[in-house]
């Protein structure tokens, strides 16, 4: 997203999410809408890789614009021999320790 080309980033998508947005058009706009930290990140971090329940999801942390950090975990699908995003699901933040 950060190079604005949304038809290569539909592309990482699982089928099930492009058939949900249908254009990149539609789906690059909920990603700016939805998750404008996604959209237009300071520093993306790729943390753990990990199963639950039979799906294997990716842990990833997000620094917005003005510095707040957000995660994620995204769930990742094998599709032709080829991982694919198929969902993204925010995570609450651990607290501070003190």
């Amino acid at each position: 997203f950060l190079s604005g080309d949304v038809q290569t980033a539909f592309g990482f998508a699982s089928p099930t999410i492009r058939t949900i947005f249908g254009t990149p058009e539609n789906f690059g706009r909920m990603v700016a809408n939805g998750y404008p930290m996604i959209w237009k990140p300071r520093a993306v971090d790729f943390l753990d890789l990990r199963d639950a329940d039979g799906r294997r999801f990716q842990r990833v942390r997000v620094q917005d614009g003005a510095g707040e950090a957000f995660l994620f975990d995204y769930e990742m699908v094998v599709v032709d021999g080829e991982w694919r995003i198929n969902g993204v699901y925010p995570v609450q933040m651990p607290a501070p320790s003190v």
